[in-house]
C-alpha cells in the first residue's frame, strides 16, 4: 500500500474523460443486487444495495459512502495480467465521510501511510505496489491488475467490491454488502467478470424474497 499510484489529470481533461467513461460503463453494465448470481458473465457490473435492504439499516442509509460501484474489465498494461476499473458513484457527502475516516486512521496519523495510500486501500481493498493499483486523483475511479482466472469457477485470484458506510455506533467502516469477482479474457478486448462469493452481513433473503435479519 505504500506505493499506490495517484493519477493526476488536468481539470478540464479529467471532466471530459470522466463523462465519457461514465457513459460507457452505465450503458453496458449488468446490475447486481446481492440476491442471486448473474446468469451471464458481463464485462461490466454495477453493484448497488437494494432499496428495501437499505431502508432496513438506517445507519447505512444515512452514512453510506457510495450509491453504487461499477466494476469493468479493462486491458492491463501487463499482457500477462487482467485488470478491472472501479468507478465510484459517491453518495451525497459520501466522499467527505470516507476522507475523514482515512485522515483519522492511525496509519495516517502515525505517518506509516499517506492519505492517498490509505484511500487507495479503502477504495480497492488492495495492499500492493504501484504497478498493480492506480487511483485517479479525486478518487472517482481506480484500476487494479489481477491474475486472470483460468475458468469461470476459478476463484483463486479475485478483487473485492464493498458497499461500505460509516458505522457510527462503532466509529468504523462497515460493509452492508460485498462480493468477490474474478476476470477472464474474452474473445475480444473485453474480459468476462464472474461474481463468486457475495455477502450481506446480518441480512438474508427469505423464501418470499424479503430481506430479514440473519
Amino acid at each position: 500500500m505504500k506505493n499506490v499510484k495517484i493519477t493526476r489529470t488536468p481539470a478540464l481533461t479529467a471532466v471530459g474523460a470522466t463523462a465519457v467513461l461514465a457513459l460507457t460503463a452505465c450503458s453496458g453494465s449488468e446490475g447486481f443486487d446481492f440476491t442471486e448470481h448473474l446468469a451471464e458473465a458481463p464485462a461490466s457490473i454495477e453493484f448497488s444495495v437494494p432499496a428495501d435492504l437499505a431502508e432496513l439499516n438506517e445507519n447505512y442509509l444515512d452514512n453510506r459512502f457510495y450509491d453504487s460501484i461499477t466494476l469493468t474489465a479493462v486491458e492491463s498494461e501487463d499482457p500477462s495480467m487482467c485488470a478491472v476499473e472501479y468507478r465510484y458513484d459517491f453518495a451525497k457527502e459520501g466522499l467527505d465521510r470516507l476522507l475523514e475516516i482515512a485522515e483519522n486512521s492511525e496509519d495516517v496519523r502515525d505517518g506509516d501511510y499517506t492519505l492517498e495510500e490509505q484511500m487507495g486501500f479503502y477504495l480497492t481493498h488492495v495492499k500492493t505496489s504501484a504497478e498493480r493499483t492506480t487511483v485517479e486523483e479525486g478518487y472517482g475511479s481506480a484500476v487494479v491488475d489481477v491474475d486472470c482466472a483460468s475458468s469461470p469457477r476459478d476463484d483463486d485470484s479475485t478483487v473485492r467490491v464493498s458497499l461500505a458506510y460509516h458505522n457510527q455506533e462503532e466509529d468504523t467502516r462497515s460493509s452492508i454488502a460485498s462480493a468477490e469477482v474474478s476476470v477472464m479474457r474474452g474473445a475480444g478486448k473485453d474480459g468476462e467478470l464472474y461474481v463468486h462469493e457475495f455477502k450481506t452481513p446480518g441480512w438474508q433473503v427469505d423464501s418470499n424474497g424479503n430481506w430479514i435479519a440473519d
